[in-house]
């Protein structure tokens, strides 16, 4: 099993409480929930840097 690294964030209160009302329509905690949308956000990036590679 993956050892997991706690690390601490400061969130603006508008982020975190747009965050917990996602992660409550989801039914995830807020620490899924934030997980979540990081690794969307870096499957999305490395797809783009991908398709950018190679329109070049």
């Amino acid at each position: 099993m993956e050892k997991e690294i706690r690390f601490s964030v400061r969130f603006p209160p508008e982020v975190l409480d747009h965050i917990k009302h996602v992660a409550k329509e989801e039914e995830r905690s807020i620490n899924s929930e934030i997980i979540w949308i990081l690794r969307e956000y870096l499957k999305e990036r490395q797809q783009h840097a991908s398709d950018h590679k190679n329109q070049a």
